[in-house]
């Protein structure tokens, strides 16, 4: 240590030169930098709680799904206004790269259909077309939906104040903050005065950690990182109390409740 010492004193403007050389190019690559927030990197992927969590969102899809909810500021959510944003925003997520196509759902999307029932069976149409002009054909969207209730609490509120668009994307190469810088976009083109949109959903309540925006989403990470905790010490105290128990006496032998565990 010493011959190292009085090498660096011997040299010091070498390593002084060689010092500001390296901090500056390392500076030069700070630019190069991104922030990928993924509440599973910061989580023990082996632990039950988690590994229940990760084979949830593997079977029904829930970890990338974003919602934006559309609500008018006056009136409710089956005016052609709010119903054409509604549109015009399916139509452009569609178009999102890494999106699932298949799992876009809103009042406007393939996939939400009118399912009637007829005499000669059902009759499976879409349940908007198009976007309704008159009041007849808003009442006739709005009956349309009133009789298929999978969609209420959906892509309608239950109080047809707030209208849904939900849509699933593919694990992107940018993390949380990738998926939802493709949707703000989108979303930001459609605000005005007269209605107010918020964004939800895994992706959005990640970036909420991070401090980027807010959701009750984000407490999922959080729960689960408390659920482990509570376990960890629910487990020290069981074996703190099991060791400190006395001799069990079975049979003529003193044994400890764990010498009975093989």
């Amino acid at each position: 240590m010493r011959r190292y010492v009085e090498w660096i004193i011997r040299h010091r403007l070498l390593v002084i030169a060689l010092t500001l050389l390296i901090t500056g190019a390392l500076a030069f690559q700070v630019k190069h930098l991104r922030v990928i927030i993924d509440p599973n990197t910061m989580l023990p992927q082996d632990h039950p709680f988690v590994s229940a969590t990760n084979q949830v969102e593997n079977v029904f899809g829930l970890k990338y799904v974003i919602v934006i909810g559309i609500t008018p500021k006056e009136g409710s959510a089956f005016s052609s206004h709010v119903l054409s944003k509604v549109e015009r925003m399916t139509a452009a997520i569609l178009d999102v790269p890494g999106v699932v196509k298949g799992n876009v759902l809103s009042l406007s999307a393939r996939r939400a259909k009118n399912i009637v029932g007829t005499a000669d069976g059902i009759e499976v149409r879409p349940l908007m077309e198009t976007v309704p002009q008159t009041a007849t054909e808003i009442e006739a969207l709005r009956r349309a939906v009133r009789a298929n209730p999978a969609y209420v609490n959906a892509v309608i509120s239950r109080d047809e104040r707030t209208a849904a668009i939900l849509a699933e994307f593919k694990e992107d190469a940018g993390g949380f903050r990738g998926i939802v810088e493709k949707v703000r976009p989108i979303v930001e083109a459609e605000r005005d005065a007269s209605v107010e949109i918020t964004l939800g959903g895994h992706p959005i309540g990640a970036l909420a950690l991070a401090g980027v925006s807010c959701s009750d989403g984000a407490l999922q990470a959080l729960a689960n990182l408390v659920a482990i905790a509570l376990e960890k010490v629910r487990s020290a105290e069981a074996t703190s109390k099991a060791e400190a128990a006395p001799p069990t006496r079975i049979a003529g032998t003193s044994r400890t409740p764990w010498a009975l565990i093989r």
